[in-house]
């Protein structure tokens, strides 16, 4: 009785080994599918139109301000802010390919990253008179703001263009069965971008942050006392 109890877990075990080197041999070529038809990563990032905003007061601004940026402390008179808050959007498109005559490879073809700025806006104090020195002395501090946007936000597309990059060749290819593509394939596009955007999120994230960082290095105390000096005190 002892020596078939041991067969049959020998034979177990031997089957365990065959299936996984079996599924290791299919993901190989799976893999060397997609580098043969290696998928395509695009970015595209727009500014969008900037709109100008001059129908709130400095106490609404003051309001305004903590939630776009709470790194700025808030120990000045709001006259000017800008809003530039950015959003990404996804899509990608996948393809499948035969491994074995019972699993198939399903591969990105493209995958598209939209990068925006949603509703830029620059928000001048409904007191500030235009045309005045106080009023193009905060558009210009507002507009600065806008250029350091728009110079990171380069810098941002190449930034997620790479992490993108690196996440498409760790999630992917995927291996399904016929059975199972047949029956969901019209999901799986869908489950890879998920899956695409929950990796991409923390870089996101983390580059947002650092935008915030880099214009609230504009807002200091220091700064604001010096532009002030630039005008006439009853402006």
């Amino acid at each position: 009785m002892k020596k078939i109890l041991l067969l049959i877990i020998t034979s177990f075990w031997l089957g365990q080994t065959a299936s996984a080197a079996s599924y290791e041999s299919l993901r190989r070529q799976c893999r060397e599918l997609m580098q043969q038809n290696p998928p395509q990563i695009k970015v595209e990032y727009v500014f969008g139109k900037l709109n100008i905003d001059n129908t709130k007061s400095a106490e609404e601004l003051i309001t305004l301000s903590k939630s776009i940026n709470p790194l700025v402390a808030q120990t000045h008179k709001i006259q000017g802010l800008t809003q530039l808050m950015f959003s990404t959007t996804m899509n990608v498109e996948t393809f499948a390919q035969s491994v074995d005559e019972n699993n198939i490879c399903v591969m990105p073809k493209t995958v598209f990253l939209h990068l925006y700025f949603d509703n830029p806006t620059i928000y001048m104090a409904n007191t500030l008179k235009p045309n005045t020195c106080r009023w193009n002395l905060v558009m210009r501090h507002e507009q600065t703001h806008v250029d350091i946007g728009h110079a990171y936000f380069k810098q941002m597309a190449f930034e997620l263009k790479e992490k993108l990059q690196s996440i498409v060749n760790m999630k992917s290819p995927k291996i399904y069965s016929y059975r199972e593509y047949n029956k969901n394939n019209q999901n799986m596009a869908q489950k890879t971008l998920q899956e695409y955007e929950k990796a991409l999120r923390p870089t996101v994230n983390i580059l947002q942050k650092k935008l915030l960082k880099q214009q609230s290095l504009l807002d200091t105390a220091e700064n604001y006392q010096k532009e002030t000096k630039l005008c006439p005190p009853e402006e």
